[in-house]
């Protein structure tokens, strides 16, 4: 199973009961800790006592990585005659009922990320979140932790708009010559942006994730489809916007 997200319509608290859920239950900078984690394509497990917790967790962590999508293993509740997935070698996100992880603590995870949503508790063994440039994750560490604040679409739209800093600036290397394919120039991507997050990027351009964002939208684009949703919206309003977003 794979997770995709509604490219219409933002998650909304206290609407959307997946987000909600995650949002409530989990300490803010264990939810950054956990979104650089699934950014990086790490192998994660969310455990829980609660079915229903352990469910809603796994889905409201996916749908922060919105414009990309978590392209691996994704199963919210994991049978217990399938844990050994959790052996895998490839990234995975994997929901499985606290009642197995005695089990699966005796196999060789090997630096598998486990967020245990009961005890609030991270274990992490990649210091990922370090990797993304502080001037992105210190505002999304204020709307977390401002839990009487975060309702309608305030948590998702600040994802939503982090993604438009870092990456939103695709769009300037797309490359366009008549009579041939649109084509993304991944250095000039790279060069585009400000020194600091140039290394940041190097790193995006590795990611399944990102080069499945780009495949995308260059077919969409090259079938004369045009692009039309949330992010694209969310880069048009944010070069018109004369507030930059480190400003807001």
């Amino acid at each position: 199973q794979t997770f995709r997200y509604d490219h219409q319509k933002l998650s909304s608290i206290p609407e959307s009961n997946n987000l909600t859920e995650y949002i409530t239950n989990i300490d803010p900078v264990y939810i950054l800790h956990l979104f650089a984690a699934m950014l990086f394509e790490r192998r994660i497990i969310i455990t829980s006592s609660k079915l229903s917790l352990v469910s809603a967790c796994v889905h409201g962590a996916a749908s922060l990585l919105y414009p990309l999508n978590w392209q691996h293993i994704f199963v919210p509740i994991m049978p217990a005659r399938l844990v050994d997935y959790c052996c895998a070698p490839m990234p995975f996100l994997v929901g499985v009922h606290s009642s197995v992880m005695a089990k699966i603590r005796k196999m060789p995870l090997d630096e598998v990320v486990v967020l245990d949503a009961d005890a609030n508790q991270l274990e992490i063994y990649h210091d990922d979140l370090g990797l993304i440039p502080s001037d992105v994750v210190n505002p999304l560490k204020d709307i977390l932790k401002k839990h009487t604040s975060a309702l309608d679409e305030t948590v998702a739209k600040a994802f939503l708009d982090a993604f438009v800093y870092l990456i939103g600036g695709y769009r300037d290397a797309l490359r366009f010559r008549e009579g041939e394919q649109i084509k993304f120039d991944a250095m000039a991507f790279i060069e585009s942006r400000p020194k600091q997050m140039q290394p940041f990027l190097q790193k995006v351009l590795h990611l399944q994730q990102f080069q499945q964002f780009m495949m995308e939208r260059l077919h969409r684009l090259n079938q004369g489809q045009g692009l039309r949703d949330l992010f694209e919206n969310a880069i048009t309003s944010s070069s018109q916007d004369s507030n930059n977003y480190l400003n807001k």
